[in-house]
């Protein structure tokens, strides 16, 4: 707690604060509402670590570092939790289980996608699309290799020159 009180504006908390923070937040949960409170917490705790995650992977363009296996464990354990939550009418293990599930489908899903040939999921190069989460331009490779004379040969040009 003394790094707490050593924070000033201005100036990022330094990690031992920041958890001394939430044990002081779980602390009062706890104190004030007992297991309810602190079953809460914990569950408002996952969906804040789990968006940015979700979020990143869909505003980046290609994605890297995303483990399937990791998702694929936590779409399992929190499957697991939702469904037990609704077994005991319990919300928050409900909440925090189907969002885990949705969390988990929804990176499964950006890694599928991304994992996918080119050709089925995007136009052809010389084309121009708004997806969702923005607009994307590719630029057109074909005066560039001998190659490069339909739509797949200049893909495959495009990504050995590129390195993509």
């Amino acid at each position: 707690m003394v790094e707490v009180s050593r924070w000033t504006p201005g100036r990022a908390p330094s990690f031992a604060a920041i958890a001394a923070g939430w044990a002081a937040l779980l602390v009062i949960a706890w104190v004030l509402a007992g297991r309810t409170g602190l079953g809460t917490a914990l569950t408002a705790s996952f969906m804040f670590q789990v968006a940015p995650s979700v979020w990143t992977a869909y505003r980046t363009h290609r994605p890297t570092g995303i483990s399937r296996g990791t998702w694929l464990l936590i779409l399992a354990e929190l499957l697991s939790w939702g469904v037990y939550g609704m077994h005991k009418s319990d919300p928050r293990l409900t909440v925090l289980g189907w969002t885990g599930v949705a969390a988990s489908v929804l990176m499964l899903a950006r890694i599928r996608r991304r994992r996918l040939p080119a050709a089925h999921r995007t136009p052809a190069l010389s084309t121009d699309y708004t997806s969702s989460l923005g607009s994307v331009h590719h630029q057109h490779a074909s005066s560039t290799g001998p190659e490069a004379k339909d739509g797949a040969a200049s893909l495959l040009w495009f990504r050995a020159v590129s390195g993509a």
